[in-house]
């Protein structure tokens, strides 16, 4: 499923290990905080120049992993020789970086008020989160900070999930979403519209949506577990303040207090609202208006292209050929975040039905 990094300022010696295992858990353990997260379909992530983790002297002094791990058929002796790989430097960066969590990252809705939450409702579900008070946090005589990463996490039942930061007259400043979300794709996203980063001001605020699809008769809780569901945002800055609880802005479902998020539930809708449909899904071309078109002109020049790449392959060669001059036709068209809608593009575009090849 993933991999969470905690950073403290701790020493920790061997036999410590099973004494403090559980705090990988808790951001505010110690004087810790989580410092990186990574799903399958991430790449490394790289800080901005001039920016790091301080480590040693007034540093952090010890890492601690907590690697969350998928067998859902219990498959009995499976190894695994996995990490982390960090690279560092003697010098002294100019800028510490932070990390703040929007919306439930410790999963308080598992199991809610008396399992008022146990199960997610059967259909299309949008869970948002409010979070007013983090900004408000930052040291005395800072007015802004740089966000560098907005890095989106749901898991299986995930359909979209939408960021918004609004100012303190409530006004929405800027948005960044994922319009078709696939965790089996890429667990953790971070929208292209984030780009070279943007400013967060002080008495800015997070609103976090993610939506939902279950079917009848399925039960999915909220949880860790890859068969369940999380919604988290990890928004990555520079430089970090002295944020409460670590950066954590969870919900807190007894009252709301200075650290946590508020938490609505909506049951009824029909649809993931999802803001790119055009009319070219009526011809047949993204019959499923999944793909992130923002014009009818914009679809039928990517569909021309797409028609003139060929038939079904019957290779894998011909079919990485095949999805190279896909690939071609969005780019000749300034469209799009392609990769976020590969299986899309592979079943709607390619005509295949969602078979068994494999890419490289």
């Amino acid at each position: 499923h993933g991999t969470e990094q905690t950073a403290n300022d701790f020493h920790l010696p061997s036999e410590s290990y099973r004494q403090v295992g559980t705090r990988c858990l808790q951001s505010g353990a110690g004087d810790g905080a989580k410092v990186y997260a990574w799903t399958p379909g991430n790449e490394a992530l790289v800080f901005p120049a001039d920016t790091g983790l301080r480590v040693l002297g007034d540093g952090f002094h010890s890492i601690m992993i907590d690697t969350h791990y998928d067998n859902p058929s219990l498959t009995a002796g499976l190894l695994d020789s996995s990490g982390i790989r960090l690279w560092y430097s003697t010098e002294l960066q100019a800028h510490d970086i932070g990390v703040m969590q929007i919306g439930d990252p410790q999963v308080a809705l598992r199991g809610a008020q008396g399992g008022m939450f146990a199960a997610l409702p059967a259909g299309i579900s949008k869970f948002s989160f409010s979070c007013t008070r983090m900004t408000q946090g930052f040291a005395e005589g800072v007015s802004e900070v740089n966000v560098f990463a907005s890095l989106l996490h749901m898991h299986d039942k995930g359909q979209r999930m939408v960021s918004r930061v609004l100012n303190s007259d409530g006004e929405v400043v800027r948005t960044d979403q994922v319009q078709v979300y696939d965790f089996y794709q890429n667990g953790m996203i971070d929208p292209i519209s984030v780009g070279g980063g943007f400013k967060l001001r002080r008495g800015d605020w997070f609103e976090i949506d993610c939506y939902y699809s279950l079917g009848e008769g399925e039960a999915v809780v909220f949880g860790q577990g890859s068969q369940e569901e999380m919604c988290i945002s990890y928004v990555y800055y520079f430089p970090a303040q002295p944020l409460p609880n670590s950066g954590d802005c969870d919900v807190d479902l007894d009252a709301y207090s200075e650290t946590g998020a508020l938490f609505h539930l909506s049951e009824t809708l029909t649809d993931y609202e999802r803001v790119f449909a055009t009319s070219c899904k009526n011809t047949g071309f993204d019959a499923t208006g999944k793909l992130p078109f923002e014009s009818d002109s914009e679809c039928t020049g990517v569909s021309a292209c797409v028609a003139a790449q060929g038939s079904q392959p019957t290779t894998c060669t011909e079919l990485d050929n095949m999805l190279a001059g896909i690939n071609g036709c969005f780019e000749s068209n300034g469209c799009c975040d392609r990769w976020q809608y590969a299986v899309e593009i592979w079943q709607e575009l390619a005509g295949l039905g969602g078979g068994d090849y494999t890419p490289t």
